[in-house]
């Protein structure tokens, strides 16, 4: 509900006539509300965004998982740089009272959280009132700056997390088989896999998505990780394009990379961050 924080009485007959009408059409296992990426203008906001959240669930007794996504999801200063300053007793104003089946997402100790350990975790819920739900912002690609890398690079650290959240939510890149390799990666940490098959294990998957071209590719993968596509000259941008057409079948993944050599997953000015 964008910015309905500020004008929820005005709106919330409608309000909740959509939400009743969308639950009873699609009657979700999972329902998300998302106060995320918009700005508070009073301090009374999160007393406010409680209310909704009570009145949204009254309306779905048969959801199994109701998960809100707070206007301040990490401890990032980045948040309140860009939607103003979190009021002081946000969380408080926001969590007091709400039923146990109430997840909270989080992405962190930052929007673009390098790791995520436990004692992250435990200090959200010193303030969530219960283990958070999280959204893990890796490695999706859309923002300015994250949109000229290719982010196909093992999921660091985040060890040891299964008994601190509720759950574990991934934003994916742009490029949507280029995921899977990568999403892999997170899932054999959760099943106690050590780093070094890890990244054995995700160096042969990455190998056989990039076929014919992958010595090559895999050679070269720091300028698509780590160099990034504005600091690539047009030899570079040929080479790899020619290891990705050495490839006779057809392979999304490949056609995804050429892809983004060539400026089709350019970067949105509507994206917030």
């Amino acid at each position: 509900p964008y910015n309905l924080s500020g004008c929820y009485q005005e709106h919330k007959e409608r309000f909740l006539e959509v939400v009743k009408a969308q639950y009873e059409a699609l009657t979700p296992e999972i329902f998300c509300l998302l106060f995320d990426d918009q700005t508070l203008d009073s301090e009374s906001a999160g007393r406010v965004q409680h209310q909704i959240i009570v009145d949204a669930l009254s309306l779905m007794p048969g959801v199994e998982r109701f998960v809100i996504c707070p206007t301040y999801y990490s401890f990032d200063p980045i948040l309140e740089k860009l939607f103003g300053p979190r009021p002081e007793h946000y969380f408080t104003d926001l969590m007091d009272g709400l039923p146990d089946k109430v997840e909270v997402f989080w992405t962190g100790p930052k929007v673009l959280s390098p790791d995520i350990t436990p004692e992250d975790l435990k200090a959200a819920e010193k303030v969530l009132g219960r283990r958070p739900f999280i959204w893990d912002n890796y490695p999706v690609n859309d923002g300015k700056n994250s949109s000229q890398f290719l982010n196909l690079k093992p999921f660091n650290g985040r060890r040891n997390l299964a008994g601190c959240c509720s759950g574990h939510a991934v934003n994916p890149m742009l490029e949507c088989e280029l995921n899977k390799v990568v999403l892999k990666t997170l899932a054999l940490k959760y099943q106690g896999m050590p780093d070094d098959e890890i990244n054995a294990v995700w160096e042969q998957d990455l190998k056989a998505q990039f076929g014919a071209g992958a010595d090559i590719l895999f050679e070269q993968l720091h300028l698509l990780t780590d160099r990034g596509l504005d600091k690539l000259n047009a030899l570079q941008k040929a080479m790899l394009i020619a290891a990705c057409e050495l490839e006779d079948a057809p392979n999304p993944a490949l056609e995804e990379i050429m892809g983004f050599l060539n400026n089709e997953y350019a970067f949105d000015p509507a994206c917030l961050t």
